[in-house]
């Protein structure tokens, strides 16, 4: 076997890499982009956003949970993964589009999110999407997400099937005991201000930062007061 030869498969994941506002993929107008898809000939019987679904593709299968924890990744800046889909294919006539146009391969369960959350089925942060404010409405719509975009024309429905398996069912889920919040180690990182740190600060300083923990209802960590102690210092010293 030669240094030319190949073993291994061709790609089948093919396309044009594109960095998208969420308000490009779903929004009030996707209704209309699905019946302008309609009316060129797209067969599909389910939708989400502008995109339409391939029979073979699973439900909606994310509780409020999952749907509440997305929403609130989106506004606090999280990675918000990529999404694979199909562009336009027309006939050779240029009049009906083929039924693997516009087709969502990944990221179903994240856009139905979005969509359930603009229609007010669950809030987040404890706000429901009316009632929050117009600039964070734009925030999250233009929050970009990493997208695939792949030609039909290119791939089998043999391959689309493929490739929709191999993106859908290689995680393994974690268990609830497997969270790590609640399995770090606090008791070290926790720091003792009077054992372990050497800066030389008012017990005032000390006395107010714990009241203001527990007034707020949580502790603060190692690493935080750590933190605001070297700022404490510095506007001492300054």
């Amino acid at each position: 076997m030669g240094d030319c030869d190949r073993i291994m498969p061709e790609e089948i994941v093919m396309g044009q890499g594109l960095n998208m506002p969420i308000g490009d993929l779903i929004r009030e107008g996707s209704e209309e982009k699905r019946q302008e898809l309609r009316a060129m000939g797209h067969t599909a019987e389910r939708w989400v956003g502008r995109f339409a679904l391939p029979p073979w593709q699973r439900g909606d299968v994310w509780d409020q949970e999952r749907r509440q924890a997305f929403i609130e990744s989106i506004f606090l800046g999280f990675d918000l993964g990529s999404i694979v889909f199909t562009g336009i294919d027309f006939d050779f006539e240029g009049e009906e589009i083929s039924w693997k146009s516009d087709l969502l391969l990944d990221g179903q369960q994240r856009l139905r999110a979005i969509e359930a959350y603009m229609q007010d089925e669950f809030p987040a942060f404890g706000y429901h999407y009316s009632e929050i404010t117009e600039i964070d409405k734009r925030r999250m719509f233009n929050r970009p997400i990493n997208a695939l975009r792949m030609n039909p024309r290119n791939v089998s429905e043999e391959q689309l099937c493929e490739i929709y398996d191999r993106l859908n069912f290689g995680g393994v889920p974690h268990r609830e005991d497997e969270r790590a919040v609640q399995n770090a180690n606090h008791s070290e990182t926790s720091l003792d201000l009077k054992k372990d740190v050497t800066f030389h600060l008012s017990k005032d300083y000390y006395n107010k930062l714990e009241e203001l923990a527990y007034e707020k209802g949580f502790e603060v960590n190692g690493l935080a007061k750590l933190v605001i102690l070297y700022y404490i210092d510095g506007q001492e010293n300054s």
